[in-house]
């Protein structure tokens, strides 16, 4: 069976039809929730393929949700965590992670592909 064109969306919506980003979703690096390769990170969001190119991305840092839960024991505070990557001060996409160690290894991945990226949280500065 011949490799198809796999269907893909940027974060924003937009659709993406590029063999050569198919190819590279087929060979990316596997990490929970995650694929990096060398043109684009790729996740799916419900059952859409979404991918940002890594051209877009500047800056990826972890952001940690505390969600209060009620069980039979009591209240109880779960954590995820979200890949949140930025390009042009701007977020670009957030995507979910149960477990933080993928969202670490995705960010050494991004790392070792994009020469500039920040990684880490920084605040934003205060519009003039």
């Amino acid at each position: 069976m011949a490799n198809r064109t796999l269907r893909m969306l940027l974060p924003d919506g937009g659709a993406l039809a590029d063999p050569g980003l198919s190819e590279d979703y087929r060979a990316a690096q596997k990490t929970g929730p995650f694929r990096v390769g060398e043109r684009a990170l790729y996740y799916r969001d419900l059952t859409k393929l979404c991918c940002v190119p890594l051209s877009d991305i500047d800056h990826a840092f972890t952001r940690v949700v505390s969600t209060a839960t009620h069980c039979c024991c009591g209240n109880m505070d779960i954590e995820t965590f979200r890949l949140v990557l930025c390009g042009d001060g701007r977020e670009l996409a957030a995507i979910y992670a149960e477990n933080e160690g993928h969202v670490e290894h995705a960010q050494k991945l991004l790392a070792a592909r994009i020469p500039d990226l920040r990684l880490g949280y920084t605040k934003p500065t205060p519009a003039e």
